[in-house]
């Protein structure tokens, strides 16, 4: 338990620096802010730009056949895992008194039980975007893996006189 303490006071740097030149309240969308802050002429900052190639660059240790299987599984038992969040983990989490400092200062926590249907389904909306997203990631990834299979085929043809 220490360990994680300790992790608490750790930031990350390009992060804040991103939120630096944004100055987002916590209620804001800040991924959106980024995009548009990007997107706006003479508006690109060499932080936004910093911060936004690191979390759009898929790191190469990623195991594609790993997450695929992942996939599977939230597809297959969908419907308890939502039970689940739905009755234990976000009950739990607005309980805990520093997720609830979270929850508090994003607005998410509230009386209303609607607050907390749309949190789980934001959240059911997240992974499903994600599933989508790995899926195009992992289509595009298979496809030039075959090009670069076809290619070097061809470069052995070539050197060697066949084909």
């Amino acid at each position: 338990m220490k360990s994680l303490d300790a992790m608490r006071l750790v930031s990350d740097d390009l992060a804040d620096a991103a939120l630096d030149v944004l100055q987002a309240r916590p209620s804001d969308d800040c991924l959106d802010l980024l995009f548009k802050r990007k997107a706006a002429e003479g508006q690109a900052d060499a932080a936004v730009d910093a911060f936004l190639n690191q979390v759009l660059t898929v790191p190469d240790w990623v195991n594609w056949e790993q997450i695929r299987r992942g996939q599977e599984v939230f597809v297959r038992y969908n419907v308890p895992i939502q039970i689940v969040l739905l009755h234990l983990s976000l009950a739990g989490g607005f309980g805990a008194p520093r997720i609830n400092k979270v929850l508090n200062s994003t607005s998410y926590l509230s009386k209303n039980l609607d607050s907390t249907y749309r949190r789980l389904m934001e959240t059911t909306q997240m992974i499903v975007d994600c599933l989508v997203y790995t899926k195009q990631v992992v289509k595009k990834i298979k496809q030039q893996q075959h090009q670069k299979t076809k290619q070097n085929k061809t470069k052995q043809n070539t050197k060697t006189g066949t084909g």
